[in-house]
């Protein structure tokens, strides 16, 4: 049965419908779900340099997963809107080019895990009968007291991601968006970047004028938003130490591990641990940090082609 769209956009946790990327939702089992997936052509924020026109962008194939996979936790599991999802760790893996005159399907299945209040959600992404991606999210569910316990005063302390960008980026050198493969300087996650050593690190600043990175109020830095910042800053060091152009490069994984909460009124690091590169791929290893603590782990795999556009 399809599911309207005002309940779409409250199942799906955001607060500007112009974000929600998920339409015409069908229950297809029991523990399945599928959605047709908006065009890309007119999301601003998604329209960036690198990945060349051949490729749909992975953080948007992520933000849908995502966007289908807190719908299905309400619609199919039962789950109230009291209740606070945890991100244990995603997977992004492109398999084809994206398509060029045909729709674009999620179709998500839940799994359980061995872990009480766990559920692993696989999202495939079709088009036509081509899948074109995957995207495997693990996510816990747990209660609003549960919550409060665990991020204790830090819910107080939390700031409007207005305010930590002022907070934090006062005085760090900014970041040119080609760069990091973006357009806009507004969303440029990464600043004063810099060699610590052997490796590179810098700030990150999440752009508080970016509406898809700033759709309401939380009193922590997303997943999505680690993500995001760990892939520019991948894209930064592969283009400044291979000498790769970034608009040959296209994203073909993301493996991401969550491991405890970003604050976002305290400063936020990112730092590359490991590159490494085979034939056309380079992959790299990222982690981001606060006050010395390892809070998510990246792997990023990188592709070479060539892009006469």
């Amino acid at each position: 049965m399809e599911t309207d769209n005002t309940t779409v956009i409250s199942m799906t946790h955001k607060a500007n419908p112009q974000a929600v990327y998920i339409n015409k939702i069908e229950s297809t089992t029991a523990s399945s779900i599928s959605a047709l997936i908006s065009p890309l052509n007119d999301q601003e924020h998604f329209s960036e340099i690198c990945s060349s026109k051949k490729y749909i962008n992975p953080m948007y194939l992520i933000e849908c997963a995502r966007q289908l996979e807190t719908l299905a936790s309400h619609k199919i599991l039962k789950i109230n809107s009291n209740t606070r999802f945890i991100l244990k760790s995603w997977r992004l893996e492109l398999y084809q080019e994206k398509p060029q005159n045909h729709t674009l399907i999620a179709s998500l299945r839940i799994l359980d895990t061995h872990l009480s209040h766990t559920k692993k959600f696989i999202v495939n992404f079709r088009s036509g009968e081509r899948t074109i991606g995957k995207v495997s999210i693990i996510v816990c569910h747990i209660s609003a007291r549960a919550y409060e316990t665990i991020r204790g005063e830090n819910i107080s302390k939390s700031v409007k991601y207005g305010g930590f960008e002022l907070h934090t980026a006062y005085g760090l050198p900014q970041v040119e968006p080609y760069e990091v493969g973006c357009k806009y300087p507004k969303d440029v996650c990464i600043r004063n970047i810099r060699k610590t050593g052997h490796t590179r690190a810098a700030n990150i600043v999440i752009p508080s004028q970016n509406r898809i990175l700033n759709d309401h109020k939380q009193d922590h830095i997303t997943g999505y938003n680690l993500t995001e910042s760990a892939k520019q800053f991948c894209l930064y060091c592969t283009i400044k130490e291979s000498k790769k152009k970034i608009e040959n490069l296209y994203i073909k994984r993301i493996f991401a591990k969550f491991y405890k909460y970003a604050e976002n009124n305290q400063e936020l690091l990112v730092r590359l641990i490991r590159k490494d590169s085979s034939n056309d791929t380079t992959r790299c290893i990222i982690e981001i940090l606060q006050e010395g603590i390892r809070l998510s782990l990246f792997f990023i795999y990188i592709n070479e082609v060539e892009c006469n556009e």
